[in-house]
């Protein structure tokens, strides 16, 4: 599959299968945006290899996809420097342990974090992207 000339950004690509994914979709030609929450030093390392094998310059955004103005600023600056998305990879995720032995109220806040981390940014990501893929 050939991706070249094509914005693909990927959530959560600092680390673990985000980061493998941007990796993959540099080598397949995409202009690759990095998003990452606080993995700065890691979004780095992804972004310097997406460019070591494509030659381009990946962005790289800093974004709290479980806050909306956030997701809006990222989009805004995505459209802004790269005309828009072309390719989104909901990659993002929450991967804390919650025993099970938590008390209810500890439990609930735990899967309302997950919640927002794994399912809220998505859906904030698809709503802010479409338009962009649309154009």
């Amino acid at each position: 599959m050939k991706l070249t000339g094509k914005v693909a950004l990927v959530t959560g690509a600092g680390k673990r299968l985000g980061r493998a994914i941007a990796l993959r979709l540099a080598d397949a030609g995409a202009d690759v945006v990095v998003h990452y929450h606080t993995s700065a030093g890691d979004a780095e390392a992804t972004a310097a290899e997406c460019a070591a094998r494509t030659g381009t310059t990946p962005l790289t955004l800093q974004a709290d996809l479980t806050v909306a103005d956030e997701v809006a600023r990222l989009f805004a600056r995505l459209d802004q420097d790269r005309g828009g998305v072309a390719l989104l990879v909901n990659s993002v995720g929450l991967h804390e342990k919650t025993p099970a032995t938590l008390d209810p109220d500890a439990l609930e806040d735990a899967f309302d974090a997950q919640l927002g981390v794994n399912l809220r940014s998505a859906a904030r990501c698809i709503r802010h992207a479409r338009p962009q893929m649309e154009a």
